[in-house]
């Protein structure tokens, strides 16, 4: 643990830093850790981080720590940075693992359609940029270190769905629309449902016709003999299991008939 976070997971005073040697105030601290330590802040206090900032330097500052409360500042200006400016990033689109880093440390962002690491080719265009490995605020990322010391510029993606829509449309060039309030009223309601009855009849239609012909298709590619499995039929028509399970059903009634 570094010791802006040890310190402010566990004040024990009015310095910023708890340091080996008698505590005293630790000077040299990394960039990464600024922010790092504003995270955790924001994470603490929520819209009430920088305030609660500001009081630590202003204590700091009657004390006489002054550059205890240089610091402190610094660790303010990240708040307000890293409040509106944090961009969350995957290794791949579909990936569990995820990170998040400042604004300012991700760069070439671009659309593409080759992911980092293994080079997957995606069926459609994602927005990419480039990180070091080892510069995320939190999180982690699916990447090893194993092909040589870190850190390493890798390639990630920015994913729409876990970014601000704001943002997001700005890293991507695109206009942003505020969505439309949902309307709430019982009129407006009462057609919302009626277009989802609507909607599953009619899914519920097409999937029945679907059954019905592939029965008939299972029919006259197997005519005699016992039906094939609903994974054969699956595999044979590229279908869904439960598409070929139905349809061996409806298939064996028809042969009754």
């Amino acid at each position: 643990m570094n010791i802006v976070t040890k310190y402010i997971l566990n004040p024990t005073g009015a310095g910023l830093f708890i340091c080996a040697d008698a505590g005293r105030l630790h000077t040299v601290i990394d960039d990464i850790d600024i922010y790092r330590a504003a995270k955790l802040y924001i994470d603490q206090h929520g819209d009430q981080a920088a305030l609660q900032a500001a009081i630590q330097a202003d204590a700091l500052l009657e004390a006489g720590d002054l550059d205890g409360a240089v610091t402190w500042r610094k660790i303010i200006k990240a708040i307000e940075v890293t409040m509106v400016e944090l961009v969350n990033v995957r290794r791949h689109p579909n990936d569990w693992k995820e990170a998040t880093y400042r604004l300012a440390d991700v760069h070439d962002i671009r659309f593409d359609s080759v992911t980092g690491g293994v080079g997957q080719n995606l069926s459609h265009d994602a927005l990419f940029g480039y990180v070091w490995c080892d510069g995320m605020l939190e999180g982690e990322l699916a990447h090893s270190c194993r092909h040589g010391p870190p850190p390493h510029r890798i390639k990630v993606v920015i994913p729409k769905v876990c970014n601000d829509p704001k943002l997001w449309a700005k890293l991507a060039g695109q206009e942003y629309r505020e969505p439309k309030p949902l309307d709430m009223s019982l009129e407006a309601v009462e057609k919302r449902k009626d277009r989802a009855v609507r909607s599953a009849q009619t899914r519920a239609a097409n999937r029945a016709l679907q059954v019905e012909t592939l029965a008939l298709d299972v029919n006259a590619n197997w005519t005699e003999g016992r039906l094939p499995s609903a994974d054969t039929i699956s595999g044979h028509f590229d279908v869904p299991r439960a598409i070929a399970r139905d349809a061996r059903r409806k298939a064996s009634e028809i042969r009754k008939q």
